[in-house]
């Protein structure tokens, strides 16, 4: 990932964690980061680094939110799309 993108998700999450504290709710973690316009993978990068979690837990948390609902949908459609691809 490029150098620039990692150190704004290092910042984000240094920020997060100052706001939040260093284990806010999952949920109220990702309500913070989506009224804050962080969606996608550097969401789940920043609930990593929040949480102190690793990726799968993050991944968890991030597409478990309701508020993540329609990039869940978006990743479903393409995962699907892929699917009927290789059949």
């Amino acid at each position: 990932m490029d150098p620039d993108r990692m150190a704004g998700i290092k910042a984000i999450a240094q920020e997060t964690r100052a706001e939040l504290g260093s284990s806010p709710d999952p949920e109220e973690l990702q309500r913070y980061l989506f009224d804050r316009g962080v969606h996608g993978a550097d969401a789940v990068l920043v609930t990593t680094q929040v949480l102190e979690i690793g990726l799968r837990d993050a991944n968890a948390a991030f597409f478990g939110s309701p508020l993540r609902a329609a990039e869940r949908d978006l990743q479903n459609s393409f995962i699907d799309a892929l699917a009927r691809a290789w059949r």
